[in-house]
């Protein structure tokens, strides 16, 4: 098996160049706030100067620490799923419209003279492109999967264990960071940032507010599918892929070292005492999966433990068809505070974490043949819903989106291929109270001391006519000075930026600061204390608005059409 992982790292090697990110370039003092613009590019080209001239005489014109442009999303599309990806030039065939977009919003940028941050967005998660259709038909096990063994349909697995999917992923996405890293080293001063994968997460189908069905209480987490499992498995005991010399040695779980080697998980091989059951309280007397048992061992590119659609799509399939409960599972009852749930949703959240580090490293790391460039780091971010502060709630009294997500704040940073991007809104609840997200959440950002932006930013949804809650936000932007922030949204009737106190107090910032460099002693700010809000009337309010997609949609619209569906 070992010599199986170090020639899959070799040929990375020789397909794409050393895994060594590029150095960062010294820190620049400069803020770019870049509005998303969902008609960024259905518009005519006069069109789009008006709104260019919009924008700044709005906000304001540039400075030596500011520059204003805008924000566009790129719905990225791999158009196939048999394919080699070793042979760079069809993988790159295949993201044709991915490519298309990308090139078409870095030219309008060059024509009208402003700089452009784009926003990469996978089919990863809820969408459908071919490879993750193929990927699904083929193995059901590349989408995540529920407790009952149901499929979350768009979802596909973060399991670094799907290694054929996870193969032909890697290689699209290097393609895309080597197609970047060409246009910004051609464009600098125009292509001034990127970031992705956009809002990475499990499933959060079956819970509030998206779900009509399914309450706090009753709501559904994912991955239990036996790729994920498997993974856990390993990452709790330093074995397989995550075993001394492997790819992901010394990332597994921080007590993995006790159950490295244990025969089981009812042994104390190693005789320090120790036990997976005694430490958890579970019963296990097999490292073997109670439900769809596989092995590293079997083959990759045909593996005989596939679960096709044909298979699972037949009436009377059988989800959970392990009867034998000495076998390793993970928990199937979620029960917080339960160390055996505790260590489960840990690994979930790591999950979510790996993939963002690795996508970063995928697109940081690949030398474009033409420039002999890599996407710099210090042009990169991650894109993250920091949801265990969302909305002003934390850890210990979490939102349902981080019960779900698996997405905390920590998952956005993916030193050190890139800077720590995160989305921010605050919602509006009445009677001068706001569910704060950036004044909860940036105390530990802070603390972390990394590059960071603001990939998705509104301070009130919906508007405030005051503007004291856009004052408060834009005292921290100038407090802790992000390398980019993105208000959204330009010309969306909700999410508005014009005819706003946002609107103001963006250019009161911007003329603030234009000029100035960031203050080496800042004044700090006091705690966040949140307000009591009845977490039944903010759940009201949030299936009340227009969803974030549902923007989305609008430049969507103009792009290559993706449907959501089972891919069969």
């Amino acid at each position: 098996m070992k010599i199986v992982v170090l020639s899959m790292i070799a040929a990375v090697w020789l397909l794409w160049g050393p895994p060594a990110a590029q150095a960062p370039k010294p820190e620049s003092k400069i803020l770019y706030v870049l509005p998303f613009f969902p008609q960024y590019s259905s518009g005519s080209d006069p069109q789009f100067a008006a709104e260019v001239a919009q924008l700044r005489a709005r906000l304001g014109e540039d400075g030596p620490y500011v520059r204003l442009g805008f924000n566009r999303y790129i719905f990225s599309s791999m158009d196939r799923w048999d394919v080699d990806p070793a042979d760079r030039a069809t993988m790159r065939a295949n993201l044709t419209s991915t490519i298309a977009q990308i090139d078409s919003a870095v030219d309008r940028a060059r024509t009208h003279g402003i700089p452009v941050s784009l926003s990469l967005l996978t089919a990863i998660r809820e969408r459908y492109d071919p490879l993750q259709t193929g990927a699904e038909r083929e193995d059901r096990r590349n989408t995540q999967w529920y407790a009952n063994g149901d499929m979350a349909p768009g979802w596909i697995t973060l399991s670094r264990y799907a290694r054929k999917m996870r193969g032909r992923y890697e290689g699209y996405v290097r393609e895309i960071g080597a197609v970047i890293a060409n246009r910004m080293a051609r464009y600098p001063s125009t292509f001034v940032a990127a970031s992705g994968d956009g809002e990475v997460e499990l499933s959060y189908d079956r819970s509030p507010p998206w779900s009509a069905t399914h309450t706090v209480a009753t709501l559904e987490v994912t991955d239990y599918s036996p790729f994920a499992v498997a993974e856990f498995r390993d990452w709790i005991r330093n074995a397989g892929l995550y075993a001394p010399g492997q790819i992901y040695a010394g990332q597994g779980h921080t007590n993995a070292a006790r159950y490295q080697g244990d025969a089981s998980p009812a042994v104390d091989t190693s005789g320090d005492g120790r036990t997976l059951n005694g430490d958890f309280g579970t019963s296990f007397t097999s490292w073997s999966l109670r439900h769809f048992d596989w092995s590293l061992s079997d083959g990759v590119d045909v593996d005989p433990r596939a679960i096709p659609a044909l298979t699972y799509d037949q009436p009377g399939f059988n989800a959970l068809p392990g009867t034998d409960p000495s076998r390793f599972d993970a928990p199937r009852v979620r029960q917080p505070g339960q160390p055996w749930w505790d260590v489960w949703d840990r690994f979930r959240q790591e999950m979510v974490w790996h993939y963002n580090v690795d996508f970063a490293r995928w697109i940081t790391t690949t030398t474009d043949a033409e420039t002999g460039q890599t996407v710099p780091t210090d042009r990169w971010f991650s894109h993250q819903v920091p949801a265990d502060y969302l909305f002003g709630h934390s850890p210990q009294t979490p939102d349902t989106r981080f019960l779900t997500s698996a997405s905390p704040h920590w998952s956005a940073d993916i030193t050190p291929y890139g800077g720590l991007g995160i989305t921010s809104f605050n919602v509006n609840v009445g009677g001068g109270n706001f569910a704060e997200t950036l004044r909860a959440v940036m105390p530990h950002l802070a603390a972390r001391n990394r590059r960071w932006a603001i990939l998705e930013w509104n301070p009130s949804i919906p508007v405030s006519n005051s503007p004291d809650i856009y004052e408060r936000e834009m005292a921290l932007i100038e407090r802790y000075r992000p390398s980019v922030v993105i208000p959204w949204a330009w010309g969306d009737t909700f999410y508005q930026v014009q005819n706003t106190p946002f609107e103001t107090a963006l250019r009161n910032l911007i003329t603030r600061i234009r000029n100035t460099p960031p203050a080496s002693d800042p004044p700090m700010f006091a705690p966040y204390r949140a307000p009591t809000i009845d977490p039944q009337h903010l759940l009201e309010l949030l299936r009340s608005m227009p969803s974030r997609n549902s923007v989305l949609d609008d430049q969507r619209r103009s792009d290559r059409p993706v449907r959501r569906e089972i891919g069969r």
